[in-house]
Parts: structure tokens; sequence; C-alpha cells
């Protein structure tokens, strides 16, 4: 089986490493920009069916603004086409073509405590509300495009991973002086890659999961409180720390705090590890590594 991912993003780039480790079932694995291939318009997209290698498609391809989602708002028909139209447009033509897809989203269009939310529970915190931010409402927007297209839509939540990556939350937790501490699902990336490799594998042996929404987070949640103490656990500090009120905040987009549930993951048996013991492996290993 030959799979091809787009985007070479902090996901998409893991993701590659992974996958080029399966080699017992995976014949080929390739990824690539769109400064390699303009994968975002019709024309690139069939160049790329053209070439009749490809058996599943992961889009880890998006726009989260830089330095964070705050960007989304000055450039929201960019955020926009990256995060809505352009999944919707591959979708549409590994549908035409037979070909499985499966784009890794977000579960920030969510937020409150009220429960633990699953799949199916609508979504408080994308278009239908007017607080919400404009990043929510796109990541909302692309479930939708893709809800008729027999697509994988894997939704994760704050990313870590073992390594110092800019993108990891746990960098950005020891970067940050001023933190809030709200519960939150987590995703550790290496556990996502093995998670997207299982669909594969069911690909391989004709035993397809089915299409839909996935929530992709490990069991439990954290906030930032306890992170800190973790990481002081392993002699990572910064000394400038300083816990706020989330109003405190000096932000242009509300952010999301929630808790996903991993109940349709056991039921499939796919569920991922603890949390916490995940955030503890991966800080073990970043107290290592010189920043």
């Amino acid at each position: 089986m030959n799979v091809l991912i787009l985007g070479k993003g902090y996901i998409g780039s893991y993701l590659e490493k992974y996958l080029k480790t399966c080699s017992s079932k995976l014949k080929d694995v390739r990824i690539v920009s769109r400064d390699l291939c303009d994968y975002s318009t019709v024309t690139g997209l069939h160049d790329l069916m053209e070439q009749k290698w490809v058996d599943f498609i992961i889009n880890c391809s998006g726009f989260t603004g830089k330095p964070n989602v705050d960007a989304c708002e000055d450039a929201k028909d960019l955020c926009w086409d990256l995060n809505v139209t352009v999944p919707s447009r591959i979708a549409q033509v590994c549908l035409e073509n037979n070909i499985p897809f499966g784009q890794v989203s977000s579960g920030c269009i969510y937020t409150g405590y009220e429960k633990e939310y699953s799949e199916t529970d609508i979504p408080n915190f994308g278009l239908y509300n007017n607080e919400s931010s404009f990043y929510s409402k796109s990541k909302h927007a692309c479930e939708l495009a893709l809800a008729d297209k027999n697509a994988y839509i894997w939704r994760i939540r704050m990313p870590f991973c073992n390594t110092w990556s800019p993108k990891n939350i746990l960098t950005k937790i020891y970067k940050y002086d001023k933190l809030i501490s709200m519960p939150n699902s987590l995703t550790n990336v290496n556990d996502l890659c093995k998670y997207i490799y299982k669909f594969i594998e069911r690909e391989y042996t004709k035993e397809r999961l089915p299409a839909g929404i996935y929530n992709v987070v490990n069991e439990g949640s954290l906030n930032a409180r306890s992170i800190v103490e973790m990481m002081m656990d392993h002699c990572i500090k910064n000394p400038n720390w300083q816990f706020i009120n989330y109003n405190e905040l000096d932000i242009k987009a509300n952010r999301s705090n929630c808790v996903l549930s991993q109940d349709k993951n056991k039921q499939y048996g796919i569920d991922l590890p603890d949390a916490r013991e995940s955030v503890n492996k991966a800080l073990q290993e970043m107290s290592k590594i010189t920043i």
C-alpha cells in the first residue's frame, strides 16, 4: 500500500517518519508540500492522481496562524481557503477516484466542562457561536464539508511530543511566562501516528473502519499547573512562570478549553494511552535534550 501525506509541517513530518518504519505493510510513503505540488488546486490534485500509485491520502496541511490562532482573525480568507476549501476539494477528488482519505482536524470546536464531548455532539464553539475564534469556525466548517465524502476526520487537541519543537504544547508551556490552568485533552503525536496507521492497516486487510469523525486524544485530561509540576519534577523550570485568570489573557480570539471523549475509540479497540503517563514520558526525554 502506498501512502501520500499532504503537508510537511509538525504533524505531517512526524507521520512520514513513523510510517516509513512500517515497511512490512507500506510499499511507499511520500510527503509533499504545496511548494512541490499545488494540491490546493483541482489540476494539482489530478496530477497526483495520474501517477496511479496512491492508495491512501492523508491531509495534514492547514492554517493555524503564526504565532497563534489570533493571526487567523486577520487572514480570514486564507484561513478559510486552507482549512475548508482545500480539504473539501481533496476529499472530493479522493471520493471520485475511490481513494481512502483522512483529514487531521481539531477538537477546538468545543468549549466548557458540562461533559466529555463525543463525536456526535454538536459543536458549541464553531460556526454557531459568535464568541468562537475564526480558526474554530473554519475547523467546524471543514467537518461539515467532509460529512458526505466518506472521509476519516481525526480530531486532535494540544499536540505534544518528546522534542523541543515550537509546535509542541509542552514547549509552549515552558516558554510562556503567563499561564492559565484549565483542563484540556491532549494528543501525543507519536500515539497519533500509530493511531492513523491502524486505519491504513485496516484498509490493507479489507477490514475498513467506518468513515467519519474520531476524537484522537490521550485518555484523561491535564491542566497547565499539573504539567508545570511534572516539568519541575524533571528539572525543567521557567523562573518567570505566573498563573493568571483567563480574562487576563492578552488575546484577540477566544480559546477553546474542553475534554473529548474516548468512548468511540474504546468501542473499536483503538484508544490512546493515559495522558499523564504520556506527558511524563515525553518530559523525561525532553529533559535529556539541551534547549
